[in-house]
């Protein structure tokens, strides 16, 4: 919910700029779908199947391990990759348009490092 309220504060502040709030819807759609597919896939996984007690579909074991403990942590680091592009995707957007303004370098450096403080 943070990089969507980011994204929509983009919305308001890049309104002009029709390109930008392309990308930006772009970027609000990738983040909601992208999160609803993963919460689907981890629930999918971690609930019983039919007849199974929630302590017998935790110890399932296949080949060196549980099978439903490989299957959340696949589901994990795909979390992971997806929210590192969307963290990149929200500070490059204000970042490629800051490069089109008119300022002089030391209030462009400025922008610059308030945009890039997400990186902290």
């Amino acid at each position: 919910m943070t990089k969507i309220a980011l994204l929509v504060l983009y919305l308001r502040i890049f309104k002009p700029a029709l390109r930008a709030v392309n990308e930006i819807w772009v970027g609000i759609g990738f983040v909601l779908i992208s999160h609803v597919a993963i919460a689907i896939a981890a629930i999918a996984i971690q609930v019983p199947k039919r007849g199974e007690s929630w302590l017998v579909s935790g110890l399932k074991s296949g080949a060196g391990g549980g099978y439903v403990q490989k299957q959340a942590t696949a589901v994990v680091a795909a979390q992971g990759v997806i929210s590192s592009v969307t963290d990149f995707l929200v500070l490059c957007i204000p970042i490629r348009l800051v490069v089109g303004l008119h300022l002089p370098t030391g209030k462009k450096v400025g922008v610059y490092v308030i945009f890039m403080s997400g990186l902290m």
